[in-house]
């Protein structure tokens, strides 16, 4: 027989909560959900994308209950966004039920966008060296030419607030 392995500890301070991770970081929960998560075991899971999670337990199908799933509880069809984009921040206030589009409308720029500006890309050598774009419905959409990146990022944001509402991220 196995021997039992104890549940993460957790730490109170006020209305906060913070579920030890077993690789030595924590997850932020509300206090008033402590009954739900206390005697589990919760660990970091990373993904490909290098999103960070807490997730307890693992079938023999190889699957596993995030923590964010597990309070949110949505239904099948929807993801759950954090709002911060910190996957480790578990409160009520952050995370909300979102389709597919939504949630990835609420993640910042690519690693592989060289300005770190979602939407913006540079065009050397150009006057107006600076372009914005959005994807939208599988569509990608030319929003102009701009003289700064801040310029360019405006009409993105602005495109995006349009498209997606409160789920746009810079």
């Amino acid at each position: 027989m196995l021997p039992h392995k104890p549940p993460s500890a957790i730490r109170v301070d006020g209305e906060i909560a913070y579920i030890f991770l077993r690789e030595g970081c924590e997850a932020i929960i509300d206090a008033a959900d402590i009954h739900l998560v206390a005697g589990r075991r919760w660990r970091l899971l990373t993904t490909k994308k290098r999103h960070k999670y807490a997730c307890s337990g693992q079938s023999r199908d190889g699957t596993f209950t995030t923590l964010h799933r597990f309070l949110a509880r949505p239904l099948d069809n929807l993801k759950v966004d954090h709002r911060d984009g910190d996957g480790l921040n578990n409160r009520r206030k952050n995370i909300r039920p979102a389709t597919g589009t939504q949630n990835n409308a609420n993640c910042s720029a690519s690693r592989k966008n060289k300005l770190g500006v979602k939407g913006v890309a540079f065009l050397d050598g150009l006057e107006n060296g600076f372009v914005a774009s959005i994807k939208i419905n599988g569509k990608s959409k030319h929003l102009g030419r701009f003289k700064t990146a801040e310029e360019a990022s405006g009409a993105y944001l602005s495109a995006a607030q349009e498209a997606w509402g409160e789920f746009a991220r810079k």
